[in-house]
């Protein structure tokens, strides 16, 4: 039996943009470059769903009383062990996880007025199979924080997902965002007895207004995306080396941004480079059957266990700066 494919919304959202970022990740199953910012988000989120958690509740306190993370030596010991991890316990990175942490902490954390329980992170994996309505989906995501409620009008729940990202999401991408649809799809699975479900970003790099919500998405127009993620679906499943060449993100003028620029930005730091841009070497752990468990630059970080081996590979580039036969590169912008 064939492997069931999940879709997510950064998976969709990738698809959709450009045909080899898909391929970089999902086929060649290219090793995540990780920078300071994503690495300060792992941090961000990890240490907030500790805090979550009913244990650490006199340290999200303390911190509160103190209106910082590093004025509460148990809460900042955590965060520093966090941010030696991710490689980013410098006094600059963690001078912003502290901003991001107590954000985070200052907004409704455990909820608005009413709420009655709160769950931590959990994942989500729901597959749909309605063939008499040629309905078929597979969709999987991570919920950062769901709240309970209720009130005169009946019980209701509200999801929160956490941004560290620099930029909020604009008006047309909150107008059809696909983790808003695919999240109160999954609401309306989870709870189908609880009608009135809510979903909004919390972006913690802006301390006064951090909180966007997002619009009520009806049963009626959740049907409607049902239709859209079928069809994404059969697309997904069907996708092959063949096709990475079919959409590339160069070609269109509201995204070939996200190709970056080779060179160094003014102030001297290395320029933003999209990280299936260019050739590259890295090592892939495979399972016994053949499929890719976990990748990695160094072959070092791979720790095979029984059945298992590590195995060298080769990225060729995006197609439309090198030429995939020769390697050699075909275009310079």
């Amino acid at each position: 039996m064939a492997k069931q494919l999940f879709l997510s919304a950064s998976r969709c959202d990738t698809f959709s943009t450009c045909s080899q970022l898909y391929a970089a990740r999902y086929i060649y199953r290219l090793p995540d470059p990780g920078n300071d910012g994503s690495n300060r988000g792992s941090v961000t989120h990890e240490v907030l769903e500790l805090l979550l958690k009913p244990r650490h509740r006199k340290r999200y306190d303390n911190a509160i009383q103190q209106g910082s993370c590093e004025k509460v030596p148990a809460l900042w010991k955590l965060i520093k062990r966090f941010a030696a991890r991710y490689k980013v316990c410098d006094p600059a990175n963690l001078k912003m996880i502290n901003g991001f942490i107590m954000v985070a902490l200052t907004n409704d954390f455990f909820g608005p007025k009413g709420t009655t329980k709160v769950e931590g992170e959990k994942e989500f994996s729901i597959v749909v199979d309605r063939p008499a309505e040629g309905i078929r989906y597979a969709i999987r995501g991570y919920i950062d924080a769901t709240y309970f409620g209720q009130d005169e009008l009946g019980m209701w729940l509200s999801i929160k997902d956490i941004k560290t990202s620099k930029e909020k999401f604009s008006k047309d991408k909150m107008e059809y965002n696909m983790q808003t649809l695919m999240y109160q799809l999954a609401l309306r699975h989870l709870y189908p007895e609880i009608t009135r479900r809510s979903f909004h970003f919390c972006f913690v790099k802006f301390v006064k207004a951090p909180r966007v919500d997002a619009d009520f998405v009806s049963d009626e127009e959740l049907s409607g995306f049902e239709l859209i993620l079928t069809a994404m679906q059969k697309a997904v499943e069907s996708f092959t080396l063949a096709n990475a060449a079919d959409n590339l993100a160069m070609t269109k003028e509201d995204v070939k941004f996200l190709c970056g620029r080779e060179g160094f930005k003014k102030d001297g730091t290395k320029a933003f480079l999209c990280s299936a841009r260019n050739p590259l070497d890295y090592f892939v752990l495979l399972s016994a059957d053949g499929d890719v468990i976990e990748s990695a630059f160094k072959e070092d970080d791979l720790k095979p266990k029984e059945g298992q081996i590590v195995v060298g590979r080769r990225y060729p580039g995006c197609p439309g700066y090198w030429n995939q036969t020769t390697g050699e590169r075909i275009n310079f912008a």
